[in-house]
């Protein structure tokens, strides 16, 4: 059996496949950006590898509480927890560790980047992060920008 198709059904097969191709192409980049700004990629990709060395849970030689030996244990210690040791409490007080989609002040990007280190952190009047992870830690531009997006986005699990 033959099938014979004139030019408008040719046309519309073609725009249908393109639609098609187009849904599906903007589905799979739709999942690709959720994925790049999960905890479980930051954490993979910057936590797990540079922070474990010296925030490895209770007794950790950071003097903090912070423990990065699992992804549940890092962030349960960053999310809305308050500031504490090395940081001066009574300076930094009600200062978090991550809030949840404000970036700009969530004092762990003030721990880890100069360009977010700054006295008077988050409109506490005297509270700087301090410098040491500066130099210690040297995460890139590139990891800066995955913790930003993962905080404004609502920093979830």
């Amino acid at each position: 059996m033959k099938i014979n198709f004139g030019r408008s059904e040719i046309l519309l097969l073609a725009l249908g496949t393109g639609a098609a191709l187009t849904l599906f192409l903007a589905g799979c980049a739709q999942q690709t950006d959720s994925n790049a700004n999960s905890f479980t990629q930051v954490y993979n990709a910057s936590f797990s590898v540079t922070c474990m060395n010296c925030h490895a849970g209770a007794g950790s030689s950071s003097g903090t509480n912070l423990d990065f030996t699992s992804a549940d244990a890092a962030y349960a210690g960053l999310i809305n927890v308050a500031v504490q040791i090395p940081s001066n409490p009574s300076k930094c007080g009600g200062v978090r560790r991550v809030v949840p989609g404000d970036a700009t002040n969530s004092y762990l990007l003030g721990v880890l980047f100069s360009e977010d280190n700054h006295n008077n952190f988050a409109g506490s009047n005297g509270c700087q992060p301090p410098t040491a992870h500066l130099s210690l830690v040297n995460l890139s531009a590139a990891e800066r920008s995955s913790l930003q997006a993962w905080i404004n986005a609502g920093a979830a699990r």
